[in-house]
């Protein structure tokens, strides 16, 4: 009879453990983000700011600006490669990137407040963000 007992309990807690591990599996897959396609300038300071208010905690209480002034090319080569600036109140951003099908897009964000920042990295097409360099001021 203990036996029998035994072998029930085992066979509940692994039909436990596995309904557990499905749920897991399921939350994890159903709450990963659908990539995100950039297909300008404004999508990458986007994703670059998303980026950083994620990966650097202190910053998440900062507001983040809901529109941009394109303060005009900064730069621009023989070869097609362009660089713009935009500002919004503390906010500077400048993006650069190659007049292809597909950019991969230089992006340097910077802050000046309570907190002051500094952010250089990239995003491709696909909404793949890289951090290259982050810096603090006072």
């Amino acid at each position: 009879m203990a036996v029998k007992s035994v072998k029930k309990m085992s066979w509940v807690i692994g039909l436990m453990s596995a309904l557990v591990l499905m749920s897991v599996y399921s939350v994890a897959v159903l709450s990963r983000e659908a990539p995100v396609a950039i297909e300008t300038q404004g999508d990458a300071i986007d994703a670059a700011l998303d980026h950083i208010l994620n990966a650097h905690g202190g910053l998440s209480v900062l507001r983040t600006p809901s529109t941009w002034v394109n303060e005009g090319l900064v730069y621009e080569d023989i070869l097609g490669y362009s660089v713009v600036q935009y500002t919004s109140g503390a906010w500077t951003a400048e993006v650069g990137n190659a007049v292809v099908l597909e950019p991969v897009y230089n992006v340097e964000i910077g802050f000046t407040g309570e907190v002051s920042f500094v952010w250089k990295g990239t995003v491709d097409q696909s909404g793949n963000v890289v951090e290259t360099e982050f810096a603090l001021g006072n």
